[in-house]
């Protein structure tokens, strides 16, 4: 067995509060906050990404946040890391990166979040990343392209998966089951996604305009300022197909607020085109809230088979009208499908799984890495 190691996290300093929600940075928060031993994940009382309270003694993992042009500097010299660092992929967003001249003293992995690699720098930047011991993916589903994308630029380490978690103490169900909506109330669905292409908004406004016998109101929480193209774009679309008064685009939300938008919703809309995991995938149906999801990356592996989730074609309008057009004409079924998500609450993983098996898989990069200390 793999002696533990200690791990710091590096991920960038988020431009702005809404980068600070981005399912990335949530899952940094989230692995740095959980205690190595007899500890759990936070309530969410901190504000979202915040560093307080993340350097705590006994943490899994400190969390240190380091502006993308000083990256190479903080690596060149260890930034004062005994063990390991893992290096969040977040970064290869910036143009203005830097990574280290000479393989850093301390044993770095890559932390991927996002496979394919939509981030990854051109040659000219990245350069060569033998140096790197490994990487981390947060789904099976992307280690094969995150080894071929390292492969690609000399490292040749292990690629190792670690889905997220979910908090259950904050992502729980209403304390009562109640009675369930009022003969002929609307269906209300919700999608937690940040609006772009990527995300399949306007594959499921087509299928939702074909759903228009059926009473329904669709609510999109997510950061509305990454792609304005798109968000115009929806909103056109819904007016030109007669359905704008029926969606509800709220932008970001976080904490109780977030939880409460789930528990308001009939069923989880996630039309999603491509998605390394789906960590809001699996926030639904803690809420005890049905899904219907796009079978893609690693979405089957956080549906984990539940009785209360569909997985459907990606991109397919028809798939998608027949098994929203089911569950809308019969809320018996909706509530069926809420008890089963409730009642396999016990089987999702939780953040303190995920910690564990991160120390465990770093544990494993750096044993298997060349020792420069």
């Amino acid at each position: 067995m793999a002696t533990p190691v200690a791990i710091t996290l590096v991920a960038p300093t988020p431009p702005s509060s809404s980068a600070a929600l981005t399912g990335g940075y949530e899952y940094n928060r989230q692995i740095a906050a959980v205690r190595s031993a007899g500890g759990s994940s936070p309530s969410g009382a901190d504000s979202p990404g915040s560093p307080a309270g993340h350097l705590r003694s006994g943490a899994a993992a400190r969390y240190r946040w380091v502006a993308p042009a000083h990256l190479g500097s903080y690596l060149s010299g260890s930034g004062g890391v005994r063990e390991a660092v893992l290096v969040d992929s977040l970064f290869f967003a910036y143009s203005q990166l830097t990574l280290p001249r000479r393989p850093p003293r301390a044993p770095v992995a890559l932390l991927c979040h996002v496979v394919p690699w939509e981030q990854w720098p051109d040659d000219d930047v990245s350069g060569s990343l033998a140096w790197l011991a490994g990487a981390v993916t947060t789904s099976g589903a992307t280690v094969a392209a995150a080894a071929a994308g390292l492969g690609r630029r000399g490292c040749g380490g292990p690629v190792l998966a670690v889905p997220p978690g979910v908090d259950l103490r904050r992502f729980a169900p209403a304390d009562a089951e109640g009675g369930g909506p009022p003969a002929g109330a609307a269906t209300k669905l919700i999608t937690v996604a940040n609006v772009r292409r990527d995300k399949g908004h306007l594959h499921l406004m087509e299928a939702l305009a074909q759903l228009t016998h059926h009473r329904w109101r669709w609510r999109i929480v997510g950061d509305l300022s990454q792609e304005p193209d798109t968000v115009r774009t929806l909103r056109r679309r819904a007016a030109a197909l007669g359905v704008e008064g029926r969606l509800d685009l709220v932008g970001s939300v976080a904490g109780a607020a977030l939880v409460g938008c789930y528990r308001d919703a009939d069923v989880a809309v996630y039309p999603t085109l491509r998605e390394s995991y789906g960590m809001a995938i699996v926030e639904a149906l803690a809420c005890g809230v049905p899904v219907l999801a796009s079978d893609v990356g690693g979405v089957a592996e956080a549906v984990g088979g539940s009785g209360a989730a569909q997985l459907l074609s990606a991109g397919d309008p028809a798939a998608w009208v027949a098994a929203l057009g089911r569950l809308m004409a019969c809320p018996g079924e909706r509530r069926r499908l809420a008890t089963t998500a409730r009642g396999e609450r016990g089987d999702l993983r939780s953040w303190d799984d995920a910690a564990a098996t991160l120390t465990a898989a770093t544990a494993q990069l750096v044993s298997a890495a060349p020792s420069r200390l």
